[in-house]
């Protein structure tokens, strides 16, 4: 079981055999792989393709606490780092004070804002052309208030790739500041 999205990971192999009595539960946890580590997998045995195509700009990654929680590596970050011309920078601000749906909530949207708020004004910097993170609810915070879009570290590699796209008219929204060849 493949998961993009770290907190789907915690929550497979962590939080439902923890709550859940059943005994397919351990089954299923032992079964779940983060997308980043499985391509680290594949990366090691020489099976995935690394002729990425550039992406020429200047990208802040942030790490998602959930990803954190499985393992102290950054796949994606790692893998993203091998394609021409992105720069990458990785940037430890904390939490993004999303907290899952704690931020969305109405009576806590200030709050998590305050929570992100070095997180938020590192991404408003000119200085970067986009924001990574696997995490959606980091992706919500991280593009409050922020002039450049945040994208998953995998549909960089899609674009690098030459699929999807429609991520090279997103990221070219923004004037003058990412191009992709």
């Amino acid at each position: 079981i493949i998961c993009t999205e770290p907190s789907t990971a915690v929550c497979l192999k962590t939080d439902y055999p923890a709550v859940v009595d059943h005994p397919d539960a351990e089954t299923v946890a032992d079964q779940v792989q983060e997308i980043g580590h499985f391509l680290l997998k594949l990366q090691e045995q020489g099976l995935l393709r690394t002729d990425f195509a550039a992406v020429a700009g200047k990208a802040v990654y942030h790490t998602p606490c959930h990803l954190r929680a499985l393992s102290p590596l950054q796949p994606l970050l790692e893998i993203c780092r091998q394609i021409p011309q992105l720069e990458i920078e990785s940037m430890e601000k904390g939490c993004s004070g999303m907290a899952g749906t704690f931020g969305l909530k109405r009576e806590h949207f200030a709050e998590s804002l305050e929570i992100g708020q070095e997180l938020i004004k590192e991404l408003r910097r000119p200085v970067w052309t986009l924001g990574m993170t696997e995490c959606s609810s980091c992706k919500l915070q991280m593009e409050q208030k922020a002039t450049i879009p945040t994208i998953h570290p995998l549909k960089l590699l899609a674009l690098s790739y030459g699929l999807m796209p429609e991520i090279r008219s997103r990221l070219r929204a923004v004037p003058g500041r990412l191009v992709t060849t």
